[in-house]
């Protein structure tokens, strides 16, 4: 299901939904609520926003996921530069905030090679 600006509802069959009207029920238990009268109507509306909001939480989620997979990726290919850190400890995960540094590298080590290659070529 996509929500899109969270102006879509989810169904009320969904996990998101289950856990969200889970979350509404516990807002009557707290020491200053519990006295009032739960309004179910009320509660499921309630629901039905928290579950769109756990919907974009968790797609949020994938995505980050995927693009750290991504990133991850790409590290391996700098092999373990991208896996050491300044102290000279190396991570079993790429330590991805030292890519852009390494693709930096790796740009202004090629541009050289080729601006030499290009002026001994006849």
């Amino acid at each position: 299901m996509t929500i899109h600006y969270l102006t879509q509802e989810p169904t009320m069959h969904t996990d998101s939904f289950e856990l969200a009207t889970e979350i509404a029920a516990q807002c009557w238990c707290t020491e200053t609520t519990s006295m009032i009268e739960m309004d179910v109507r009320l509660a499921e509306v309630f629901a039905q926003r928290l579950a769109a909001w756990i919907d974009t939480a968790k797609q949020s989620q994938r995505n980050a996921d995927f693009y750290r997979s991504l990133l991850d990726d790409c590290a391996q290919h700098f092999g373990q530069a991208a896996f050491t850190a300044d102290d000279g400890t190396v991570m079993d995960d790429p330590i991805r905030s030292k890519l852009p540094e390494l693709v930096a590298s790796w740009v202004i080590r090629r541009c050289l090679l080729f601006s030499i290659c290009e002026r001994t070529t006849p």
